[in-house]
C-alpha cells in the first residue's frame, strides 16, 4: 500500500499502470517465499491459475523500490538504454562495421526503443537481446568460451521476461544451432517448466493481438504513420540492405 501511495503521486503511474502489479508481485514473492500460482488480483477469476512469468524482474523492481523509491525505478530506464546501446555498438564493431556505422546502429536501436520506455520487464529483454547479439558474434568468431555465458544469460532471461524466445530465434538466425538448442533447454529451468512456452504462445491468439497495444501490427493503427513507424521502417530497410 505504501508503494502504491508513493507512486500514485508521480506521472509515471498514469502512463504505466503495470508497475503496480510488478511491485506487488515482487513483494509477495519475497514475503511468501514462493512464486504465486493462483490469481490473487482479479475479482471474477480469483483462485484461477496464474503464471508469474516475469517473477525475477518483479523481485528486482521491488528491491530497487525498497532501496531507493521511485527515483531508483526511474533510473532503471536510462541505465537500460545505456547498456543496450553499448552492447549493440560493440556487437556492430564485431560484425565488421566501422565506428560511425556502429554508433548509428546503436542510435537507431535506442530511437526504436523510446516508444515503449516504461519500467516493465521488457527493459531486460532490450538488454538481453543486445547482449546475446554480442555473445553470438564472439561465438561465431570461434571463441567457444562465450557459449557458456550465452547459455547462462538465456537461463536468467527466461525468468525475467517472455521475450527470452527472441534469444533462441536470434541464435537460429545466426546459424548457431548449438546455442539455440542449449538456450531452449536451459529456458526450461523456470517455475513452470515447459508450461512457460505454452503460456508465451497464447499471446499469438487474435484476442490478444486486438486488445494489447504492444502486439498490434506496426502497419496498422495506431502505429501506422507515426514517427516511430518511420523509424521502424528505416530499420527494416537498412537491415534488408545489409
Amino acid at each position: 500500500i505504501a508503494a502504491m501511495e508513493d507512486i500514485a503521486h508521480t506521472d509515471a503511474s498514469r502512463t504505466n499502470n503495470d508497475i503496480w502489479l510488478h511491485l506487488t508481485t515482487g513483494r509477495m514473492i519475497l514475503e511468501q517465499g514462493g512464486i504465486p500460482r493462483l490469481d490473487a488480483y482479479s475479482f471474477t477469476r480469483a483462485g484461477a491459475p496464474y503464471v508469474a512469468h516475469e517473477w525475477l524482474a518483479q523481485v528486482l523492481f521491488w528491491c530497487v523500490f525498497r532501496a531507493s523509491g521511485v527515483t531508483g525505478l526511474i533510473l532503471i530506464k536510462p541505465l537500460a538504454l545505456m547498456i543496450t546501446a553499448l552492447l549493440l555498438w560493440r556487437a556492430s564493431l564485431g560484425l565488421g562495421a566501422g565506428p560511425i556505422a556502429s554508433l548509428w546502429a546503436a542510435v537507431l536501436a535506442i530511437l526504436s526503443m523510446t516508444s515503449h520506455l516504461f519500467v516493465r520487464p521488457h527493459l531486460f529483454t532490450f538488454m538481453m537481446l543486445a547482449a546475446a547479439t554480442l555473445l553470438l558474434v564472439r561465438v561465431r568468431d570461434g571463441d567457444r568460451r562465450w557459449l557458456g555465458i550465452l547459455v547462462a544469460l538465456q537461463l536468467v532471461w527466461a525468468n525475467l521476461h517472455g521475450g527470452f524466445i527472441l534469444g533462441i530465434a536470434l541464435a537460429l538466425a545466426g546459424i548457431s544451432f548449438l546455442a539455440a538448442g542449449l538456450g531452449a533447454l536451459v529456458s526450461l529451468a523456470n517455475p513452470y517448466g515447459p508450461g512457460l512456452y505454452r503460456f508465451i504462445l497464447i499471446f499469438n491468439e487474435p484476442v490478444f493481438r486486438r486488445r494489447i497495444r504492444e502486439w498490434a501490427s506496426p502497419f496498422q493503427e495506431p502505429f501506422f504513420g507515426s514517427l516511430h513507424f518511420w523509424i521502424y521502417t528505416a530499420v527494416l530497410v537498412l537491415t534488408a540492405l545489409a
